[in-house]
């Protein structure tokens, strides 16, 4: 499986928004040619992300894990947090739970400093697994993680997050949030936190898990004051545990792509959610640069508006014409007659690609129909006919490249 990774932004392991600052990520990999077996360098303008292989690998593990397979994995994606990963896993390890239950992934992404010492006690652990990979952004390791378990442990129902410098509240937080989500039959369950700073010091404002996560006005108001700055608390988006195989993933965004998934489960899936009240789930630590008043960046202020104006769009395609048929980073899709119609989110596309796809869309290939443009309230819209289609399932590269060919020559 591939992943479309950084090859000079500065990435933020942990929460965003908060201060889990890393170092720069540069991979080894060199760039390559397309069909050399692993990646290439994208060439588009002024993108210098890398296609790459996650070239995840599982190092051996101890054989109670097969003994008495897991129910509960907590997943831990980890990037250079040797100072912090001994806590977290003692959390872990003083959760009260059946140890047969419980299983621990490490996803170690490309870390250079020495986790595996300064954790050595806990790392003999029988109940860990550790998967070494590489995946360049906290969001694609996240995701690695769910991916993992999907794949190769069929016996686990849920998957717990917990970053690498955080620990579960109380030793009855997952048990909790496990409990919770057996008994309501959800696909995820969300908890609140506590914010503890370096010195051991906890804040005075936790972030609780309240009913009003499940209420769109609710959850659309809080966005807007986390995109102008007035949030006494963002979203407990870090406080997530999730039923297997249900394909949620982490978006791949700069900023706030747990929050990106957070707000799509509670406006999307409310019906599939459940809110864990108490206890807390976990404790967050607050380090670096960045305190609880956290610096407001370019990119972490659009990351914000951006959700705003993609829930904001959420909400008003309910009340318009035409059956659901998907959503995503661009806009909301919807079938109304014999026609599809996707209007794009507030300010997406601009007007010079508009321009482009009317030109490359029509009559080009195919495999791609003609769009009539406009605009309806300084909102974008793309209309083009229906055509019934079937999942593609697997197909090979050659096959792609023939029914591609194919559609450029008839």
């Amino acid at each position: 499986m591939c992943l479309i990774t950084e090859t000079r932004r500065e990435k933020y392991y942990g929460c965003s928004g908060r201060s889990k600052t890393g170092p720069t990520r540069h991979h080894s990999q060199p760039p390559f040619a397309f069909g050399s077996g692993g990646g290439w360098v994208l060439t588009f303008a002024n993108d210098h992300r890398v296609l790459a292989l996650r070239n995840m690998r599982a190092r051996p593990h101890s054989p109670d894990l097969d003994r008495h397979p897991p129910e509960i994995v907590v997943g831990i994606a980890l990037h250079n947090q040797a100072n912090s990963l001994a806590q977290c896993l003692r959390s872990v390890f003083g959760q009260r739970i059946e140890p047969s239950r419980l299983a621990v992934l490490i996803l170690n992404d490309s870390s250079e400093d020495n986790w595996g010492e300064t954790a050595i006690e806990f790392l003999s652990n029988p109940r860990i697994l550790i998967v070494d990979a590489n995946c360049g952004s906290p969001s694609n390791s996240r995701n690695a993680i769910l991916d993992y378990v999907d794949s190769n442990m069929p016996t686990v129902r849920w998957v717990a997050r917990l970053d690498a410098d955080d620990s579960f509240t109380c030793e009855t937080s997952l048990e909790a949030a496990v409990t919770l989500g057996e008994r309501q039959n959800a696909g995820f369950v969300l908890g609140g936190n506590r914010l503890r700073l370096p010195c051991g010091r906890y804040l005075d404002n936790s972030n609780p898990a309240t009913p009003d996560l499940l209420n769109p006005d609710w959850i659309l108001a809080r966005l807007k004051e986390m995109a102008d700055g007035s949030a006494v608390n963002e979203l407990p988006s870090c406080n997530l545990v999730l039923a297997t195989r249900t394909g949620w993933r982490y978006p791949d965004m700069n900023s706030a792509e747990d929050h990106g998934l957070i707000t799509d489960l509670l406006i999307n899936h409310a019906d599939s959610g459940a809110i864990l009240t108490e206890p807390m789930y976990s404790d967050y630590t607050l380090q670096g640069r960045t305190t609880h008043e956290n610096v407001r960046t370019a990119e972490y202020t659009a990351a914000r508006s951006d959700l705003v104006r993609t829930v904001s769009a959420w909400l008003k395609s309910r009340y318009l014409p035409g059956d659901l048929l998907g959503y995503g980073r661009e806009g909301v899709v919807k079938k109304v007659g014999g026609c599809v119609i996707k209007r794009f989110y507030a300010g997406k596309p601009s007007q010079d690609k508009v321009d482009w796809l009317r030109a490359v869309l029509c009559g080009q290939s195919a495999f791609l129909p003609c769009t009539e443009w406009f605009q309806e309230d300084d909102i974008w819209c793309c209309r083009y006919p229906y055509a019934p289609t079937n999942e593609v399932g697997r197909i090979t590269g050659k096959r792609c490249r023939c029914e591609s060919l194919r559609g450029l020559v008839y």
